[in-house]
């Protein structure tokens, strides 16, 4: 009965933390699937929402934030400007993988994105992204994200 006692809880011990970073793996993917949801709709206040205040090359990435101000605030009206200036966006991402270390959450893969800007030829764009995510306050949020454009022919 000790030996059964002790093999169930070694068993518990064993799998409880990859039940947990099951989930956090699952939370992760849930919250860039409405990451991408919020792009298609272009929602700027949504996309705002879920990228955090800290996050790295906001000089590069997104326009020049004054601390003084509120960053969601900024990051909406940025993306009000860019996305307002579409008349469809679609993000059909593929080959999505991700990765939960600790409070960090890493998230790669493939977009083919087709959009069209108002008076403009639509286009197709074919693309590699990756996301880091960080966990703060029990939610995902964006800490720095990168895409480029696949070479012809791939």
């Amino acid at each position: 009965m000790k030996r059964l006692i002790i093999s169930v809880a070694a068993l518990v011990l064993l799998v409880a933390p990859q039940l947990a970073l099951g989930s956090d793996v699952d939370d992760l993917k849930a919250a860039n699937e409405q990451l991408t949801k919020a792009f298609i709709a272009r929602d700027a206040a949504a996309i705002a929402s879920m990228i955090h205040p800290g996050a790295v090359n906001f000089e590069s990435a997104f326009p020049l934030i004054a601390p003084e101000q509120d960053t969601v605030a900024q990051l909406t009206n940025f993306y009000k400007a860019i996305l307002g200036s579409l008349e469809y966006l679609i993000v059909l991402p593929y080959n999505t993988q991700y990765k939960v270390v600790g409070n960090t959450g890493i998230v790669w893969g493939h977009n083919t994105v087709y959009e069209k800007a108002k008076g403009e030829k639509a286009q197709t764009i074919y693309e590699r992204t990756t996301v880091t995510w960080v966990k703060s306050g029990g939610k995902w949020l964006v800490l720095m994200a990168h895409s480029s454009p696949l070479p012809s022919g791939q």
